[in-house]
């Protein structure tokens, strides 16, 4: 089998450009270095899951497919698929990573609600634990339990579980279908999913950016010029 060069769709072409400007803003407000450098090479990942799925397109259904034209349909299943894909590397990083971020904390509070304390965990079971927090509750002057206590009752706000009191006695019952896909509003420093772009064309840069090439040779998938620099100073 000969190599085809597979080319993204001009309606596809406008949408991967939005894409990647809008993967480029939320990189400047993630502050987690790991995810940073992992959002670099985002629209990478998910040319490369695209490409895939036109490939089992192609192969299913070789008749209405065109196998040097990658369509706007194809790219939008491959970004579905590239949000659930950072979704789950961020929480993986949020819960291994010591980090001082207010997000991370209550993920991090959740997770140990979780997988050590189902029935309910207290506020003296998340400070003892975490020099963290120790270190953020004596910054802001309070106690460390009353200043946990208010954490739960954020949490209890975003859905993560509800807050049970006995006397002065504070426990967290997490919610153990918690969905991470919704994103987590009102938190500071939270990284949330990417969105998916409008459908309209969208102009980009006066149509300077050209589309990005994937080489197709037999079974081997390699991308060409990922990281080529249009006149217009965009990366791809």
């Amino acid at each position: 089998m000969n190599p085809e060069l597979v080319k993204l769709a001009p309606d596809a072409q406008k949408y991967f450009a939005s894409l990647v400007n809008t993967i480029g803003e939320q990189i400047e407000q993630v502050s987690h270095t790991g995810i940073r450098t992992w959002m670099n090479k985002l629209d990478t990942h998910i040319l490369r899951i695209a490409l895939a799925l036109h490939l089992i397109e192609c192969f299913y259904s070789p008749s209405s497919t065109d196998i040097k034209t990658l369509s706007l349909g194809t790219l939008k299943r491959a970004v579905v698929f590239g949000q659930y894909y950072r979704s789950a590397f961020h929480i993986l990083q949020e819960k291994v990573t010591p980090n001082d971020d207010i997000a991370s904390i209550l993920l991090q509070i959740y997770d140990s609600a979780v997988q050590k304390h189902p029935s309910g965990i207290t506020a003296r079971d998340v400070y003892r634990e975490s020099r963290i927090i120790q270190a953020r509750a004596k910054a802001a002057g309070r106690e460390a339990s009353a200043y946990v206590a208010d954490l739960f009752e954020k949490m209890s706000e975003l859905g993560y579980g509800e807050v049970v009191r006995i006397g002065r006695s504070v426990r967290f019952i997490a919610n153990q279908n918690l969905d991470f896909s919704k994103p987590l509003e009102d938190v500071d420093n939270v990284d949330n999913s990417p969105e998916l772009p409008p459908d309209e064309d969208i102009d980009c840069q006066q149509g300077c950016c050209q589309s990005p090439i994937v080489n197709v040779d037999n079974q081997i998938i390699t991308v060409i010029d990922s990281n080529t620099e249009c006149q217009c100073g965009q990366k791809y």
